[in-house]
C-alpha cells in the first residue's frame, strides 16, 4: 500500500485523561504555551527598562538644584504586544538621591499581563519587581549610567486544544523570574539647535528570564512541561531632541533602532503524561526594529513635575505601542 499522508494522532482512554488528538496540532498547542509564557516575563521587564525607565534618572525633568538632593516618583505603564496579543501594565514608586554629580535611585512596582491564546486559551502573570539605577554626569554633558532589576510573578496558563469534536483546556501554575541589566550612555545637548537640543544615546541590555517546570492539570491529555530559560541581549542606539515651550512645559521626541542579539525563544520540552516526551523548536523572534517616542513635561514649581508620554514601534519583539504618566517630586 502507498504510504499515508494523513496527520499522525494519538488516542487512549486512561485514568490521566482520554481522547484522540493530532500530533501536528497538539505540539503546536505547546510550543504556543512554551514560547509565549517565558516572552511574557521578559515583556514585563522590558515595559520597566524602556517604558516607565526609557529615560534615565537624570533625564527625567528634574535637573540638579542647590539644597535639594532627593526626589521621589510615581508612575504607571501600559503597554500592548500585538505579536503575542498581550497586555501589559507597570505601576512603580521609587526615590533617589544626588551624590556631588551621580543620581542614585531604587523603586519597586508591581507588573500585570494577559495573553490569549489559540481556541480560546489564555495566560494571566502578575508580580512584583525591584530596580536599582546609578547615572553620572560629566561637566561636558555625557552621562553614562547602569540599570539592574529583578521580578518574580505568579502565572495562570491555560491551554486550549482540539481533543476529538471538542475544545479540552489543560492548565497550570508555574513561577517566573526575570533579571535584567542595562548599560547605557547619553551625550546631553550635544547639538545645539535654537531652543532644541540634541541628545544621542546608546545602550546594551542583558536578560534572563526563567519559567519554572511544571505540571498541568485537567483535559485528556496534561502535560508536563520542563523549566525553561530565555537568554536575551539587544543593542540599541538613538537620539532624543528637547524642546522648551516655555517655563513650564517642554516636549522630548526620540527615533531609536534596536538589534536584538538572538533568534528564537529556545526549545520547550517535557511528557505528554502517560504518553510520550516532546521537544518542539522555539519560536523565532524578530531581530531588528524602530521605536518613536514622544514625552510632555510640565512643571508644576520648580520641585514637582508631571510627565505623560507615548511610544510606538515597528514589528519586531516589543511593546508595538504604549503609555506612560508619572509624577516626580524634588526635596
Amino acid at each position: 500500500m502507498p504510504p499515508s499522508h494523513e496527520k499522525s494522532g494519538l488516542a487512549r482512554i486512561s485514568d490521566i485523561g482520554s481522547g484522540i488528538i493530532n500530533q501536528e496540532t497538539f505540539n503546536a498547542s505547546v510550543r504556543e504555551t512554551g514560547a509565549n509564557a517565558i516572552r511574557a516575563g521578559a515583556g514585563m521587564a522590558e515595559m520597566t527598562l524602556f517604558g516607565a525607565h526609557h529615560r534615565t534618572l537624570l533625564d527625567s525633568g528634574l535637573a540638579h538644584q542647590t539644597g535639594k538632593n532627593t526626589c521621589l516618583w510615581v508612575t504607571t505603564d501600559y503597554g500592548r504586544d500585538d505579536e503575542t496579543d498581550t497586555d501589559m501594565s507597570i505601576a512603580e514608586v521609587g526615590v533617589c538621591r544626588d551624590i556631588g554629580n551621580t543620581r542614585v535611585g531604587i523603586g519597586v512596582g508591581q507588573s500585570w499581563a494577559e495573553q490569549d491564546w489559540s481556541l480560546g486559551g489564555s495566560a494571566d502573570y502578575d508580580g512584583q519587581y525591584v530596580f536599582v539605577e546609578a547615572v553620572h554626569q560629566f561637566a561636558n554633558g555625557f552621562q553614562p549610567s547602569i540599570l539592574a532589576m529583578a521580578g518574580d510573578y505568579d502565572t495562570e496558563l491555560k491551554r486550549n486544544y482540539q481533543n476529538g469534536g471538542v475544545i479540552d483546556r489543560s492548565e497550570g501554575s508555574p513561577d517566573a523570574d526575570t533579571k535584567a541589566v542595562r548599560l547605557r550612555a547619553d551625550w546631553k545637548d550635544l547639538v545645539t539647535l535654537g531652543q532644541a537640543g540634541i541628545s544621542p544615546y546608546g545602550a546594551y541590555t542583558w536578560m534572563h528570564s526563567h519559567l519554572d517546570g511544571y505540571t498541568e492539570e485537567g483535559g485528556g491529555f496534561p502535560t508536563r512541561y520542563d523549566s525553561s530559560d530565555w537568554y536575551t541581549s539587544d543593542l540599541r542606539l538613538g537620539a532624543a531632541t528637547h524642546y522648551t515651550f516655555n517655563d513650564q512645559t517642554s516636549l522630548r521626541f526620540a527615533l531609536e533602532g534596536v538589534r536584538r542579539l538572538d533568534e528564537d525563544t529556545g526549545s520547550t520540552s517535557g511528557e505528554i503524561l502517560g504518553l510520550s516526551s516532546f521537544d518542539v523548536a522555539g519560536v523565532d523572534v524578530e531581530q531588528n526594529w524602530a521605536r518613536a517616542l514622544v514625552d510632555v513635561d510640565y512643571q508644576v514649581n520648580p520641585s514637582l513635575l508631571l510627565t505623560a508620554g507615548a511610544n510606538a514601534a515597528s514589528s519586531g519583539d516589543h511593546a508595538s505601542w504604549g503609555l506612560t504618566a508619572g509624577l516626580q517630586s524634588q526635596f
